[in-house]
């Protein structure tokens, strides 16, 4: 046998290993899926409030210019200035 043979020996049988998925316990596995879930929820209630506060912007915006374009349409065909 080689030196570096049982020094990798040694390393691997003293080394941590990480159970694989399978060997975890229930309550852990469990734990993981009650943390995933409100991860996503927390993600989704986000960009539900992104997207709202953005609508409101958009409707905001779009009231102003149709409010703008409208009046100068009606200055318009009433023959004033622009």
């Amino acid at each position: 046998m080689d030196v570096a043979t049982d020094i990798d020996r040694m390393i691997e049988r003293r080394a941590p290993r990480e159970p694989d998925l399978d060997e975890r316990e229930p309550s852990y596995l469990e734990s993981v899926k009650v943390y995933n879930a409100a991860r996503e929820a927390e993600r989704r209630a986000a960009w539900s409030d992104y997207h709202r506060v953005h609508a409101e912007r958009l409707r905001r915006t779009s009231t102003e210019l149709i409010a703008f374009h409208e009046a100068r349409a009606a200055a318009l065909s009433r023959g004033g200035a622009v």
